[in-house]
């Protein structure tokens, strides 16, 4: 207990509203570069059910460095590197990883090309910004696709907004599954989003939009990996929807996401279907929300299945740019008969 009081001042410092957003420093008329980044401080508070107690645990939780940069009027470059956990259990952890590294050819609002290593176009909750969430963290057990990294792979994409920045389109041609096999078959993602009102129009997107906009979308998409394993032989394959909305009301606002995955064998997520989402009521800068999980695998021994339910409160002190998050939750997991309850603080700072 004296552990945790001790932090409390340190949190108490890191919620101080930021006077400083990451900002563009011009070339010319048409070029610029932006650095920035962000922090996000976390208390972490996991409940031991025999002892009846909590062993709280400070660290940082991402560390997120990035450049972004127009060189010319029709490109965008984007670099961004990551430290995460630092500190985690008493381990330093001090290893800073390139983690986005991608070149935009943008022709026009229907037709962008993405080189290099981004976000996989699968759900919505992929393309999320680490620093742009809607709860405290990604919902991380629905996002272990196969590739270089659960998030990203390298690759090539065409995107683009058809019917007026109602239609958009995502198709990506991606490296998959490390080492590639002779003459095998690259791996092909493929998502496709109707927008009622407003319109994605970045590689990556905000989870919540915080009465800036208005978003009702539906969604779906395939992850296909024709030659999968070691020795090309396998066909793993993965299928989305999803719906997310984003409804302003005057200094309030709803913010809710639904999302259905199945998956094939063969895959890095155990072979099975399951759905997950999110709802929140913003009123002005105080946001209660609540969460729920479930994924039913295939496997008989009940290895892969999960069922979690969180609650928790957002503080949107400076919108994204600094905010203050709490969670606690409950999640049974491989049809385990106990559950593992945990409670999570953090702080983002984005600079």
């Amino acid at each position: 207990m004296k552990s945790m009081l001790a932090l409390l001042p340190l949190l108490g410092a890191l919620a101080l509203p930021a006077t400083a957003d990451a900002a563009k420093i011009p070339l010319t008329d048409d070029t610029w570069i932006m650095p920035g980044g962000y922090i996000q401080p976390w208390l972490y508070l996991p409940v031991d059910s025999d002892e009846g107690g909590v062993t709280p645990d400070f660290f940082i939780r991402r560390a997120f460095l990035f450049t972004g940069a127009k060189p010319t009027a029709n490109t965008y470059v984007f670099l961004g590197g990551l430290a995460s956990n630092l500190g985690k259990a008493g381990e330093a952890n001090n290893t800073f990883v390139i983690i986005d590294a991608w070149a935009e050819y943008n022709h026009s609002p229907k037709f962008n090309l993405d080189v290099g290593f981004f976000r996989v176009p699968f759900t919505r909750h992929h393309l999320v910004a680490g620093s742009k969430l809607h709860g405290l963290d990604f919902h991380t057990a629905y996002i272990k696709q196969s590739g270089v990294a659960s998030l990203r792979d390298v690759g090539i994409q065409a995107r683009g907004l058809l019917m007026e920045d109602h239609l958009e389109y995502r198709l990506a041609i991606m490296d998959g599954y490390e080492p590639n096999p002779l003459n095998g078959v690259p791996r092909i993602i493929a998502r496709a989003t109707y927008h009622v009102f407003d319109a994605d129009k970045g590689l990556k997107v905000q989870g919540a939009h915080l009465g800036k906009k208005k978003y009702l979308s539906f969604a779906g998409a395939v992850d296909l990996e024709p030659s999968y394993g070691e020795n090309g032989d396998d066909f793993a394959w993965a299928a989305a929807a999803d719906v997310f909305a984003d409804i302003p009301m005057g200094d309030n606002g709803i913010v809710a996401t639904a999302v259905y995955q199945i998956h094939g064998p063969d895959g890095s997520m155990p072979e099975g279907m399951g759905v997950w989402g999110d709802l929140g009521y913003r009123i002005d800068k105080v946001e209660p929300l609540v969460a729920a999980e479930w994924y039913d695998a295939a496997a008989s021994d009940n290895v892969g299945d999960r069922l979690a339910m969180m609650g928790g409160v957002n503080w949107w002190m400076r919108d994204h740019n600094t905010s203050l998050k709490f969670q606690v939750g409950a999640a049974q997991v491989d049809g385990a008969d106990s559950w593992g309850i945990e409670a999570m603080l953090q702080n983002q700072f984005a600079f």
